[in-house]
């Protein structure tokens, strides 16, 4: 026997969530409890007879073979009667609250962080390709719309659109969706309200404010979950905890929008659970007990205030007092920047510029003038130990879009800018924290122990310097692929080079610097290499030009990748080891197979960006996506300022890590083969030769794959003259013009004939044509007898000078017109012995 069950006090969440799991169990019999919602009662009034239940009593459950739980993590939270299930039955668990840090024995836990769990089993539905009906649709709208706050909710993902995209096509019902789903207070509800207003207490500690709501009432009515919310949304307060106690039992509820106060800590203690911003229990003890331990666990839950120095960007770029408004201009446009501070010859802080003031300076022609005339002067500022709260409270009140952040010395250390501010507040929430990801158990188990110990032994070294130490790119790209990974690619938040020649100095091992571009590369005594850079920003001059590299922070040097698989990064420091920097969704790209670029103007800037998109296509089996792809589209005139060299260079490291046919291909379909390669064509005959032609025979494959796309007309091919950069390639490009120049006529003449005019080419030429006249032109005739040709001229010579002397004849010149005449007579079949063509040269060409 399989039941079906959810947590008691049943919301639309855990109705649907229960509907929904017999679609994949359909032998289960789905247990409703009695004590549910008010407005799920409202509901099954209406749209019972839809379903089929049982009650708890109807359950034999000495006999049950499997238990589904769906939004719950706990049998006992269920029923009562789950104690008495037999030890070997198993038991399945859909759920999307926080897993379990121990696991039990025959418990499956599918449980995903989306905001119903709803979500989860709907989504299965649609990968088994299940029927719904629209009542079914409907009901489980319900339940994600409930729990979700209809998508307001911080823990909503995006699975839980998605499901509810796919229950449109099923007929969902918004308008009965709305209906049931209103968040209205009733009027048991609405006394509930008032009376949790009017007896509410605060407590505030570094810098969050509690607000408990506490009373005593013979009996709870109403839905408390629904009330705690409105009070949420009604008190200036970070978080709101609801206490009601009735004669026989205490119900905690908790709602909190930040994440420096979790509900879910709180709730812990006393045997609760749910979300970090969500949760609620009820339990028996004496209320002024329950009361006691909860003030003692409140301050228990409230993480330190983030300082100013946690989120501000580093290092800051300054403009001095006297430097004129067009430079300051031209440096936010390079630097992508909204403002910069103005300092003085002592780098003291003198004001703050910003676009705007820059903008209308510029517009009144004052170009040449310095900032000092324009800048805002007496700035605010903030400290580095200053919290996070206390700036946001300076940009409001100041209307202002920048803080200078100062360090112990004085000096400033930092800035926090608007998008600094906005980034915090988005994972200023509970879902975010329980969203944060960390990979020191990916280094641990797919690195090479020597390299994750040398990870950690570098992170502890940085932090003593107090500097930041990451691990990128792809050795972060290749954990997440659970794959190993041998690039050693260190991030240091300050002067990489410096921090690299102390290192190699302790371990005994050399370094090498390269000054221009903040990196430096240390060989370790057991020769590992380990490349060490300096966070960095680039700007291009103009577009398909090399960066210019300035010093910056973690952030802009993820900021400047080509993908955005490519621009995470992960901390090796002590403390926060493994903690994963993902400010544009690489790991979610990774999940989906997806190449995502960072922003519009990748390509502009860099167009060989493209042909690195290909590698990544074919050798990870990602797809760029629609805006990747458009993007590449539009990026034709960039493309075409690339040097030929770097085209070809490129084009070289293509072909080595991808197949040839494939690369071309995609080329063709984002429209830019003849922006990277001037009037190349991809068609049949382009195929056909890339496909039969034996290349790989050659020293230099990708060449010979790239004229492919130059023999579609005749004409073509004396356009393919700048790929070759060779001397050995410019002659087989000539080569191979002269001999499919040629009129087909000619190669239906006698070899002996044929042997006249091409001689002197070399076999690896003639091949090469005889390819083309078959597959690219179907030409057999031409082909065959060009084989012929080839494969007769490697049995001659019949006769050589030493033979001809041997027979008594006097060495001179005319040695080489005998033995050219031999040659094509015994291509055309004339004689096939030396005898033969001995008599031959003193029978008829003596004479």
């Amino acid at each position: 026997m399989e039941v079906i069950l959810t947590h008691n006090k049943s919301d639309f969440d855990a109705l649907a969530s229960s509907v929904a799991a017999k679609k994949l169990h359909p032998e289960a019999l789905v247990i409703l409890h009695d004590d549910i919602q008010e407005n799920v009662r409202h509901y099954l009034a209406i749209y019972r007879d839809h379903f089929s239940f049982i009650k708890r009593s109807d359950v034999d459950w000495r006999h049950v073979t499997t238990c589904i739980l769906t939004d719950t993590g706990s049998p006992a939270s269920a029923a009562e009667e789950t104690d008495m299930l037999p030890e070997q039955a198993a038991v399945v668990i859909y759920d999307h609250h926080p897993p379990p840090k121990k696991k039990l024995k025959n418990y499956v836990y599918i449980m995903e962080p989306t905001g119903s769990a709803t979500s989860i089993l709907v989504n299965r539905i649609k990968e088994k390709q299940l029927d719904i009906t629209s009542e079914e649709a409907t009901l489980f709208g319900l339940g994600i719309y409930a729990d979700t706050g209809s998508f307001m909710f911080s823990h909503t993902s995006k699975k839980d659109m998605e499901a509810v995209l796919y229950l449109m096509d099923y007929g969902m019902n918004l308008e009965i969706i709305r209906q049931f789903n209103e968040e209205t207070l009733n009027k048991k509800q609405q006394k509930l309200f008032h009376q949790l207003l009017s007896k509410q207490e605060t407590m505030e500690k570094n810098g969050v404010r509690i607000t408990l709501c506490r009373i005593t009432v013979p009996q709870l009515e109403g839905q408390l979950n629904t009330v705690t919310e409105k009070l949420l949304e009604m008190i200036n307060t970070d978080a709101v905890i609801t206490l009601v106690h009735t004669r026989n039992k205490s119900f905690i509820v908790g709602r909190s929008r930040t994440r420096r106060f979790s509900i879910l800590s709180l709730v812990k203690p006393f045997g609760g659970s749910g979300h970090l911003g969500a949760a609620g229990l009820s339990l028996r003890g004496e209320p002024d007990a329950v009361y006691e331990q909860l003030c003692a666990v409140i301050p228990e839950c409230m993480e330190p205030s983030t300082s100013a120095r946690t989120i501000m960007s580093r290092p800051v770029k300054t403009v001095t007092s006297d430097t004129s408004v067009e430079d300051a201009y031209n440096l936010m446009l390079r630097f992508g920047h909204n403002g910069f501070p103005v300092v003085n010859e002592n780098d003291e802080l003198e004001g703050i510029i910003s676009r705007r003031d820059l903008d209308k300076a510029m517009q009144h022609k004052l170009a040449h003038a310095p900032v000092k005339g324009y800048m805002s002067s007496n700035p605010y500022y903030a400290a580095e130990t200053d919290s996070i709260e206390y700036v946001q409270k300076l940009m409001i009140q100041h209307n202002i879009g920048r803080v200078p952040v100062f360090g112990d010395s004085g000096t400033i250390t930092g800035i926090i800018s608007r998008t600094d501010m906005i980034d915090w507040m988005q994972q200023d929430t509970a879902y975010a924290v329980q969203k944060k990801k960390n990979i020191a158990t990916y280094i641990k188990q797919y690195l090479q122990p020597p390299i994750a110990f040398l990870l950690e032994e570098i992170g502890i070294k940085a932090e003593k310097e107090g500097l930041h130490a990451y691990i990128t790119g792809g050795m972060i790209r290749d954990l997440i692929m659970e794959r190993p990974s041998e690039d050693m690619d260190i991030i240091i938040e300050g002067d990489a080079p410096s921090f690299a020649a102390a290192y190699a100095e302790e371990k005994m091992g050399t370094v090498h610097i390269h000054e221009s571009f903040g990196t430096a590369t240390v060989t370790l005594p057991d020769q590992i290499k380990v490349d060490f850079s300096s966070a960095r920003t680039e700007y291009y001059e103009r577009p398909a030009s090399l960066p210019t590299v300035r010093h910056s922070n973690i952030r802009e040097d993820l900021y400047r990748r080509d993908f955005t698989i490519n621009a995470m990064a992960a901390s090796i420091c002590p403390g926060t080891f493994g903690d994963l920097l993902d400010f544009f969704k690489g790991w979610e790209d990774i999940k989906e197979k997806t190449l995502r670029v960072l922003h519009n103007l990748s390509y502009v800037e860099d167009p060989t960006r493209i042909l690195r998109g290909l590698r990544f296509e074919y050798r990870l089996s990602f797809r760029m996506d629609e805006r990747a792809e458009r993007l590449a589209k539009e990026a034709g005139s960039s493309i075409k300022t690339l040097s030929n060299s770097r085209t070809i260079n490129e084009m070289k490291l293509l072909f080595k890590e991808t197949d040839p046919y494939f690369s071309l291909e995609r080329l063709y379909e984002l429209d830019v083969l003849d922006d990277f390669l001037p009037h190349a064509y991809w068609g049949f005959r382009a195929k056909e030769m890339l496909e039969h032609w034996a290349v790989p025979l050659y020293r230099e494959s990708w060449f010979h794959y790239l004229l492919c796309l130059y023999m579609e007309k005749p004409d073509l091919l004396a356009k393919a003259r700048f790929l070759a950069v060779s001397k050995e390639q410019k002659r087989f490009l000539e080569s191979f013009i002269y001999l499919s120049g040629l009129p087909r006529s000619f190669y239906m003449q006698r070899l002996g004939t044929i042997h006249d005019a091409l001689s002197s080419c070399r076999s690896e030429d003639l091949e090469a044509v005889s390819a083309y006249f078959k597959y690219a032109l179907s030409d057999y005739a031409v082909s065959e007898a060009l084989l012929d040709y080839q494969t007769k001229r490697q049995q001659l010579p019949l006769l050589r000078g030493t033979d001809l002397i041997a027979a008594g004849m006097t060495p001179s010149r005319d040695f080489r017109h005998y033995l050219f005449e031999v040659e094509k007579a015994a291509l055309n079949g004339e004689m096939t012995t030396k005898q033969e063509a001995l008599q031959f040269v003193t029978g008829r060409l003596q004479t």
